[in-house]
């Protein structure tokens, strides 16, 4: 519905909320000298207040859903193919460049900008905290602005931010710029899977299941190719290249623009 990208957005706020708070609680569970049996039993215990509202609150079924297979897809197709398509290629894309950077940060600001091991990963912890915040601010801006130009403005100043970010010779601007990377590229996912409410009921959990499956297979693949880029040519070209995955995305948002905008 119409409401769908802002709850889109604060529940994959929470989300990385999670990725902030977990590698933290590990963290003060090794320097404490705790057994590492609490890495699992304290999220066990906080999971089992999130379970009341779900047992108490009378949820809606979703009408007949669908699973991804090939005749389900034949028939997202039939429906419109252009949309779909450029879903699953945007969010290919984009799980190609988040994942690039998440998984060569690190080693690419101790290699080359000199930063010891600890500090470079709470970095990682930094733009996690910025996606969680990118996140809520895109919900809550989405109440006021049209979806669309939100998405294409923070996916047009991801491709500047990442491209630039290995850039600087000092490492502080390029911690900065990585930082600044995780608030806008933070609402590219949720916006993008909010559409798949644009597809008939039934089918659009099959479009979900297609976008989530292009997602992992860009986040698989692409990673290795940076690193490779990274080893054998040079980390700072490796690294601004993944500008090229977001250029991409760029192009998917503005292709799937006249079925998503006009509904």
């Amino acid at each position: 519905g119409d409401k769908g990208p802002s709850i889109q957005n604060i529940l994959y706020g929470f989300m990385s909320l999670g990725f902030v708070l977990g590698p933290l609680f590990a963290g003060l569970v090794a320097r404490q000298g705790w057994s590492w049996r609490w890495c699992y039993i304290a999220p066990a215990l906080a999971a089992l207040p999130l379970a009341i509202p779900i047992a108490v609150v009378k949820l809606k079924r979703l009408p007949k859903p669908k699973k991804l297979s090939f005749k389900v897809l034949g028939d997202v197709l039939s429906f419109n193919r252009s949309p779909f398509t450029g879903l699953v290629l945007a969010f290919f894309l984009y799980a190609a460049a988040q994942a690039s950077v998440h998984t060569w940060l690190v080693t690419f600001l101790e290699i080359e900008k000199g930063m010891v091991s600890g500090s470079a990963h709470l970095v990682l912890v930094g733009v996690a905290i910025s996606l969680t915040l990118g996140r809520w601010t895109c919900g809550y801006l989405s109440k006021k602005i049209e979806p669309f130009d939100i998405l294409v403005t923070i996916t047009i100043a991801s491709g500047i931010l990442v491209f630039l970010a290995p850039l600087p010779r000092a490492k502080t601007a390029s911690i900065v710029l990585y930082t600044l990377l995780g608030f806008t590229y933070a609402g590219i996912n949720p916006f993008l899977i909010s559409y798949a409410a644009w597809f008939p009921e039934g089918e659009s959990s099959a479009v979900v299941s297609a976008v989530f499956s292009a997602g992992g297979l860009g986040g698989i693949f692409f990673p290795y190719l940076i690193g490779v880029l990274n080893q054998h040519i040079n980390p700072i070209l490796g690294m601004s290249s993944v500008a090229v995955f977001i250029i991409g995305v760029i192009i998917c948002v503005h292709w799937i623009k006249p079925h998503v905008v006009s509904r």
